[in-house]
């Protein structure tokens, strides 16, 4: 019994001890899981110090402007660049909407992106202007960035970058580019981006074409850096001669554009009196008193036009015709048309058709022998019957060529009409004669010229001997082109004549040296004999020297009997003149040649 009882509490005993064993080590575990915890959290604590205070340092210490905002665009926080930014500490920011310090013009778009930032939770940019607390005007970049929390917004971060100096920089190369640098006015290409088609179309204009008569005389005489302050003046006076709405561009060198907005042409009339009487008063450069006068041409919309382009052609076009007419006034670009003059950019395209509907055709106009009164030669001559202006004078169209570079193509079909009819003549039976044509200045200088003669002669299968080329005189000024050229032409066997004799720059030095046959007397000598002792001088001394070099002289623009007379006592070799003929068609030429040459039989010596 003793030893059951025994038994027992042993059992008791050691039922006791693992019991207080396991307790034991509960709470040793616990001891441990409650270390581990103050750990973690005391980790976790500075954990989350280290994150503010790296969110600090990246909120106070960022470059750029940085704040957050609520729900309802208050301010909740904001770093010392803000107060940079905007002049306002981040106390003064606190509390403030955002929309308070955003340019009117530019916070129904900001206030847009904010509520997007909000309701899409995306991050949104947008570029606006902010009222600094002083006044200025500062223009930012913001990224907005939603603040999310347990999936919900609750607020806007915002980065804002200042790019005033960067706007002012595009600003200034915006300028540069639409702005003329001298005098600050538009330049052409402010005119034409500014000026479309659609904006004419909704107002009647006048564009006024001005150039300073005398700038070129000014410049050259005081100086670029004088010429430069009298364009200043210039531009300050049209400034002040005009209303605000009205438009001034400085088109280059001395030339200016004015666009008047809401005009007719009473206006433009008033406007061009304006002007011309403002800027024909001297201007005074330091002790200096220059005195100009504007040329000035008109064209209205939309009669002259219904592109800026045409207007400002047209206008050119009319500046040009108020020189012509004497300088110091003014022409209406309508006015002109009226008058009988072209446009040169319409005669141009229509010169482009003329050959192709057969409007362009030759008149011819002999030469005499003043000795027997044969004819010994024509001369071809252009003219242009256009289908609905009629006929075109060569002094209006030949110009035109020239520039556009028409001549080229033009003078080929010259060239080879002639020989074509000279050719025909001579198969029809008629004595041989020679066909003189006359080649421009551009023609002369056309590097192809001489081939382009063989070709013609070629194709045609005229004789090179019955072809002359007439050259003027002041086409000879650079010597050594011209002597090479001439030789050329020579080697192939026509004959060269100089035109317009007299009336030329070339010098005396080199014409032994040009291989010519033939000298030609202007017909303004021609046309002053028997008037005074000076022009005979004048006509004799050309016959004596040119016969002196061995070559022939023809007298042109021979009108009356004893003008044939005088020339025939003096030996001039051959004569051209209304007085044996006017420049006739080829038919004509036909029919009249038996009596032209009885011409010099019946009135000149025997």
């Amino acid at each position: 019994m003793a030893n059951i009882i025994v038994f027992i509490l042993i059992i008791l005993f050691l039922i006791i001890v693992v019991r207080v064993a396991r307790a034991v080590t509960k709470g040793i575990q616990i001891e441990q899981e409650l270390n581990e915890s103050e750990q973690i959290n005391k980790r976790l604590q500075e954990q989350i110090k280290m994150s503010e205070q790296r969110y600090k340092s990246l909120f106070d210490y960022h470059f750029d402007a940085v704040y957050s905002l609520d729900l309802k665009g208050l301010f909740t926080s904001a770093n010392p660049v803000c107060e940079t930014l905007s002049g306002y500490s981040p106390e003064e920011l606190s509390g403030k909407n955002f929309s308070e310090l955003i340019l009117d013009e530019d916070l129904e778009e900001t206030v847009r992106i904010f509520h997007l930032t909000i309701k899409d939770g995306g991050s949104q940019q947008n570029k606006f202007r902010l009222k600094h607390k002083n006044g200025e005007i500062i223009h930012l970049h913001t990224t907005l960035i939603p603040i999310i929390i347990d999936g919900q917004t609750v607020g806007v971060y915002g980065v804002a970058k200042d790019i005033t100096e960067q706007i002012k920089s595009q600003e200034m190369i915006q300028h540069l580019a639409y702005h003329d640098y001298l005098t600050g006015l538009p330049n052409r290409n402010k005119l034409e981006s500014f000026l479309t088609s659609e904006t004419i179309a909704m107002e009647n204009i006048a564009v006024l074409f001005i150039d300073l008569d005398r700038f070129k005389i000014v410049n050259d005489t005081l100086g670029h850096s004088m010429g430069d302050q009298f364009l200043k003046k210039v531009a300050e006076t049209l400034k002040a001669s005009l209303s605000d709405k009205d438009l001034i561009f400085r088109q280059g060198g001395d030339e200016f554009i004015v666009i008047l907005k809401d005009a007719d042409r009473k206006r433009a009339d008033t406007a061009a009196n304006v002007i011309l009487d403002a800027l024909s008063t001297p201007f005074k450069l330091n002790t200096t008193e220059v005195f100009t006068s504007p040329s000035i041409g008109i064209s209205l919309y939309p009669e002259d036009g219904e592109t800026v382009e045409l207007l400002i052609k047209h206008a050119d076009f009319a500046m040009y015709q108020a020189k012509k007419a004497g300088k110091k006034t003014y022409r209406f670009y309508s006015c002109i048309e009226h008058e009988g003059d072209f446009n040169p950019l319409t005669m141009e395209m229509e010169l482009h058709k003329a050959i192709k509907q057969n409007e362009l055709f030759l008149h011819y106009q002999p030469r005499v022998d003043l000795k027997t009164g044969n004819i010994v030669g024509v001369e071809a001559l252009i003219r242009w019957n256009h289908a609905k202006w009629g006929m075109v004078s060569p002094t209006k169209f030949i110009p035109i060529a020239e520039e556009s570079g028409l001549i080229n193509p033009i003078g080929e079909w010259v060239l080879r009409q002639a020989c074509s009819q000279n050719k025909l003549w001579q198969e029809s039976g008629f004595p041989p004669i020679v066909v003189s044509v006359n080649l421009s200045a551009r023609q002369f200088s056309n590097v192809s010229i001489v081939s382009i003669v063989e070709r013609v002669l070629n194709e045609t299968g005229l004789a090179p001997q019955f072809l002359e080329l007439e050259i003027t005189e002041s086409m000879t000024m650079d010597i050594k082109h011209t002597i090479s050229t001439l030789h050329e032409m020579k080697r192939l066997g026509v004959l060269i004549s100089i035109d317009d004799f007299g009336t030329g720059f070339s010098s005396l030095n080199y014409l032994k040296e040009f291989p010519v046959d033939t000298l030609k007397i202007d017909q303004s000598f021609v046309r002053g004999l028997l008037n005074n002792n000076n022009g005979d001088t004048i006509v004799k001394t050309i016959i004596s020297m040119t016969h002196h070099l061995q070559l022939k002289v023809v007298a042109e623009g021979i009108e009356t009997e004893k003008q044939l007379v005088f020339l025939q006592e003096h030996h001039c070799d051959e004569g051209q003149g209304y007085f044996f003929s006017q420049p006739v068609s080829a038919e004509e030429f036909v029919q009249m040649w038996t009596r032209m040459e009885q011409i010099v039989v019946e009135f000149g010596i025997a």
